[in-house]
């Protein structure tokens, strides 16, 4: 999984170096700066091209503007966060992270003096938590400990009694838990650098763990990735112990339906099974009891997984969605094998705000294929930024979406097997507040033989 990531994520580099979502000129300076921390990380594990990463940190490292700050290319000026002091500290605590893993950080602190001094000067004067935590995190990596602990101590008292801890803002624009879950986050990668702070760590773990989705997620990809190298910081930081073997057992009633045997000795982040409990619930309403013996402490989560066909809409997404055939090859949802079908999909931004990179998934029924060199020549024309083919699904991207604007385009697709099929559920959404989003009933056709 690792090899296939790498090599598809090197295909995004610009050509004029730098990182981009989709690798079109220019590169996005606070995505390169993830993108050189994530290769760093992955380097530790596989083979990277250390000639691509010095490449990419010199691109990063010319960026600086000599105030202090990271030059920003007008393309995105508002893609990513608008404030400038939360991107300049994104960005430079990436640099920090990847230089720690590669054994820089005398060099990057030299290299990055006047840089550190500008986040310095503006941690001092904020009480953002998510900007306090980036230049907390970035001022220990590069052993800048006494302003760092002051930092340290600042974000506890801005800690709820849950755990949590909610910016302003991220360098994503996210919004919702997604927000909530990369400040909380990045609070726990910067609590962990440090040996004072673990029981403020340990509550804001609890919290990510308790808002983890049903999907493995825990809101956006830039949040899920937080809140996964958060646990593993904090694993790494305060490893537990058990002395002796604990049992952990589910209860239906007063019957032990499934049990498991932990060894003597737990260490970090480590996952037991227990297998075929659905194969001892009969249809009906049952209580199940969760019981420990032997351990002092355990953490647990329970997941339940179902489906439905049009998942219900969050009233606070500010994108809308619809999808409906066109044309008179489809009469009365009916279409004859060998046909071209158009669908017209409307993506309108209701809000009166500009939006940051935003997703359309047009589901389609199965014997219904898209035509890619169609596909292209609305992504050449601009009328969407990137494309992708699922199994039944076509994704759409746009970096951004302007106040009140509508994208509408029409899909050819060509009906080849015969049968009736209905497909999953379209949606948009914001791609860093992903857990908001707008439905539309899922598309049905019967495609004939003739």
């Amino acid at each position: 999984m690792l090899r296939k990531g790498y090599a598809k994520l090197t295909q995004y580099e610009c050509d004029e170096l730098g990182y981009e979502w989709f690798g079109s000129d220019p590169g996005h300076e606070a995505l390169t700066a993830f993108g050189l921390m994530q290769f760093t990380d992955m380097q530790q594990v596989m083979a990277v091209d250390d000639a691509m990463l010095n490449r990419t940190r010199v691109w990063l490292m010319n960026r600086r503007d000599g105030n202090g700050g990271f030059q920003r290319n007008p393309r995105h000026l508002h893609v990513w966060s608008v404030d400038q002091t939360i991107v300049d500290a994104y960005i430079l605590w990436a640099i920090s992270e990847a230089d720690v893993s590669a054994d820089h950080v005398a060099q990057g602190a030299e290299q990055l003096r006047n840089e550190l001094n500008q986040l310095a000067t503006i941690a001092e004067a904020t009480d953002d938590p998510y900007l306090i935590a980036l230049s907390a995190a970035t001022l220990l990596n590069y052993g800048e400990q006494p302003l760092a602990e002051q930092l340290l101590q600042q974000l506890t008292s801005l800690q709820d009694e849950s755990g949590m801890l909610e910016g302003r803002t991220t360098v994503v624009q996210s919004a919702g838990i997604s927000r909530k879950v990369e400040t909380t986050a990045l609070a726990v990668l910067a609590w962990s650098k440090s040996k004072n702070y673990v029981k403020y760590s340990t509550r804001a773990i609890g919290w990510l763990t308790r808002n983890r989705q049903g999907g493995g997620g825990f809101g956006s990809t830039q949040a899920t990735v937080l809140a996964l190298k958060a646990m593993i910081a904090h694993a790494k930081s305060a490893e537990s112990q058990t002395g002796t073997r604990g049992q952990v057992r589910v209860l239906l009633g007063d019957e032990t339906i499934g049990d498991v045997m932990l060894p003597a000795q737990l260490r970090g982040a480590q996952t037991f099974t227990i297998d075929r409990l659905e194969a001892k619930l009969p249809p009906g309403t049952h209580r199940l009891a969760l019981q420990a013996e032997g351990i002092a402490k355990l953490p647990y989560q329970i997941e339940v997984t179902f489906n439905r066909l049009t998942p219900p809409s969050d009233g606070g997404c500010p994108l809308d969605l619809t999808t409906q055939w066109q044309g008179e090859a489809v009469k009365d949802g009916r279409v004859a094998a060998g046909s071209a079908v158009l669908l017209k999909t409307v993506v309108t931004n209701t809000s009166d705000e500009g939006l940051p990179m935003s997703v359309a998934v047009i589901g389609l029924p199965a014997g219904l294929e898209p035509r890619p060199k169609q596909l292209n020549e609305l992504r050449d024309a601009g009328t969407i930024d990137y494309y992708e083919l699922r199994p039944r699904e076509v994704v759409c991207y746009w970096r951004a979406i302007q106040p009140r604007e509508v994208k509408s385009f029409t899909i050819d697709l060509t009906a080849e097997i015969p049968g009736k099929y209905t497909g999953p559920a379209s949606r948009a959404y914001r791609y860093y507040t992903a857990e908001s989003k707008s439905w539309t009933k899922p598309l049905e056709i019967e495609i004939t033989k003739d």
